[in-house]
């Protein structure tokens, strides 16, 4: 029997060194500046999934620009060379473009490696101040979303309102751009987008042309109040998970705040200005549950309107759902039936 062992002893190293090859592609490159093509060193790279789901692995360029993502399974990827705003170079996705719906994917083999360059070009940045209105004191630690002309979301790019409501946002190519403070809803502060605008289609803006960086961008948010509830089943009592609820004025004017129940079916919506309004239970119709205002009726005429304070939430806005039925039939030409 022991001219088999050699043979045995062979098949396992084949698969000791075989089996790991689903994860032995590689992504490779280097970063330069685009003016002169000097190496920068220690810019972070991020990895994306296919569906943009960020990877958890992490890079940076070395003293020679150089960098790697090793190790990955075969598939689609994304990379995002991502320099700070202190190194002032513009965020580049993998195609050598700025914005995400235009980055080109990274095919990665089962084995081998593929090199994505990037070539960076130094940025502008938009500086202002928040304040309160009718107030006047600073909007403080507000987060700041920040929008290209054709109304998407620049994830890489945003800041929070410091201690004195001043904001920095940065390192951007020219173009144009939206800016929105989005306060926490129980900072009270009411979401607004530069300069009065409620959004994209209503914002004012923002022009960066490449003479400059931007300053005095400044602009007001109101205060605002929150209101808050449950959503359950009507008759059982249990509580219905991601539900949409919509909001209208006292007068049946549509408000753009809205909110999706949790696992509890709780809900909160805001903060909103000061006012009246109507709630509105709207489930997805496959769910089989019916449009219901609050108190628990199926018209926005019979609906309940409540009030809303700056700086208060108003609680129990409770609305309990129906399940509703199904009408059934058969249409016909009357004139072959």
């Amino acid at each position: 029997m022991n001219h088999y062992r050699p043979f045995r002893f062979f098949y396992f190293v084949a698969i000791f060194l075989w089996g790991p090859t689903a994860y032995a592609g590689n992504i490779l490159g280097t970063i330069t500046e685009s003016v002169g093509s000097t190496p920068l060193s220690g810019i972070d790279l991020d990895l994306f999934d296919s569906n943009f789901n960020s990877v958890a692995l992490n890079a940076s360029t070395d003293g020679a620009g150089n960098y790697t993502f090793a190790g990955l399974a075969a598939g689609n990827y994304y990379v995002r060379a991502d320099p700070s705003a202190a190194d002032g170079y513009v965020d580049q996705y993998s195609g050598g473009v700025f914005l995400k719906s235009q980055a080109t994917p990274v095919v990665v083999p089962s084995v081998g490696d593929v090199i994505v360059d990037f070539s960076l070009d130094p940025g502008f940045s938009i500086q202002g101040q928040i304040t309160i209105e009718g107030v006047g004191s600073p909007a403080t630690n507000v987060d700041l979303d920040l929008f290209a002309s054709n109304g998407e979301l620049i994830s890489s790019v945003n800041d929070r309102t410091d201690g004195t409501g001043n904001y920095l946002l940065g390192s951007l190519p020219v173009g144009t751009y939206f800016l929105r403070a989005d306060p926490d809803s129980f900072q009270f502060l009411v979401e607004r987008f530069y300069l009065n605008g409620n959004s994209v289609a209503t914002g004012t803006p923002i022009q960066i042309t490449g003479s400059g960086n931007l300053t005095g961008i400044d602009f007001q948010v109101q205060q605002g109040g929150v209101l808050s509830g449950v959503v359950t089943e009507q008759g059982s009592g249990l509580p219905l998970a991601g539900f949409d609820l919509d909001l209208f004025t006292s007068a049946g004017s549509f408000v753009r705040f809205g909110a999706v129940t949790s696992a509890t079916g709780y809900y909160e919506i805001g903060a909103v200005p000061p006012g009246s309004y109507v709630v509105r239970v709207d489930p997805d119709p496959l769910t089989g549950y019916v449009r219901t205002y609050y108190p628990s009726v199926l018209f926005q005429a019979d609906a309940t309107p409540f009030s809303v304070s700056a700086g208060m939430v108003t609680t129990l806005i409770d609305i309990a759902v129906p399940l509703g039925g199904t009408i059934t039939g058969t249409i016909t030409d009357s004139g072959t039936a």
